[in-house]
């Protein structure tokens, strides 16, 4: 393996363990890392698209992807609410009030980030349309869809801090997971597969490594629910623990490999090989984190239907 990866990858991996250790104490850790993320990744966005789209904004980009810290409002205005972002065991069972204090956080926090995000893209394409002319709608939307592409998945961070009960254990699924899926699906798919999947998108994906990158995930994903996720309530005791986890494992498995193809035909259209040369044996940000685009809103959509669950 090539030495200047390695040594990229456990840089990467020791500052990102670095943000996630300080995020147990200070949940705004997490979101301060992934400002930096979509500041980054929507630079290499921007950058790619302007093979296709010129001219294009970055300012605009940008601003547009840190729409993402709009939910912090809804943070902030109920702050008094608690902090559950690491349930304790001692603290379990909680009140029937935690359900509905759950539903109110994340669908106001959600709200606001779209309401915030539709008036950013209206005053993006009224302004372009304003001072370029009609000609320049495509670009304008294009900025928009970049944006939003940053966007809408890092804003799932944001709600995990405060919003979603143990959010810090259901992020870190869905940071761990895509890696999982990833050192799974590369090992079977180079020692055992044979038939490719998508030769077009990814020549190197195989129908193995795909099966491989399935498996890994739902087996991790037992084992991570099992846990973390078992318990009192607003947890689950382990006979419905483990129908539910086997069905996450698959969803996100599936979501992080969707992410890589996606990002991968990005790359394909633009005609780059990756998005930047930031993290040398990597690419950019955007070439590191398209899985995890995928694995943030799944998880959080898995988290919704985990606390609605009868217990």
């Amino acid at each position: 393996m090539d030495k200047q990866r390695v040594v990229t990858g456990a840089i990467f991996f020791a500052i990102l363990l670095a943000f996630l250790i300080a995020s147990i104490w200070l949940p705004q850790a997490m979101v301060i890392y992934f400002v930096i993320v979509a500041v980054i990744g929507s630079l290499e966005l921007g950058h790619a698209l302007r093979n296709k789209f010129t001219p294009l904004s970055y300012v605009s980009i940008v601003i547009g992807s840190l729409t993402m810290l709009t939910p912090c409002l809804v943070w902030y205005a109920y702050r008094t609410l608690g902090r559950w972002h690491i349930l304790k065991k001692a603290d379990l069972p909680y009140g029937p009030e935690a359900s509905t204090n759950f539903i109110w956080l994340l669908g106001f926090g959600s709200l606001v980030f779209l309401l915030c995000f539709v008036l950013y893209a209206m005053i993006n394409i009224g302004f372009k349309i304003a001072r370029k002319g009609p000609d320049h709608l495509p670009h304008a939307v294009a900025e928009c869809s970049t944006a939003f592409t940053v966007a809408l998945p890092l804003s799932a961070v944001v709600l995990f801090q405060f919003a979603i009960p143990h959010g810090y254990f259901w992020l870190l699924y869905a940071l761990v997971t895509p890696m999982i899926v990833d050192v799974s699906a590369y090992y079977a798919g180079s020692s055992f597969g044979k038939k490719k999947m998508l030769p077009e998108v990814s020549p190197k994906k195989t129908w193995m490594g795909f099966i491989a990158g399935l498996a890994g995930s739902v087996a991790f994903s037992l084992i991570y629910f099992l846990i973390f996720f078992r318990g009192d309530f607003p947890l689950l005791p382990a006979n419905r623990i483990v129908p539910y986890s086997l069905l996450t494992g698959l969803i996100i498995g599936l979501g992080a490999q969707v992410g890589d193809w996606v990002f991968s035909s990005i790359k394909r259209w633009c005609g780059i090989k990756d998005f930047s040369k930031l993290l040398p044996g990597h690419g950019g940000i955007m070439d590191r984190f398209d899985s995890v685009f995928y694995s943030l809103p799944l998880t959080m959509l898995m988290a919704f239907f985990f606390y609605l669950l009868k217990r």
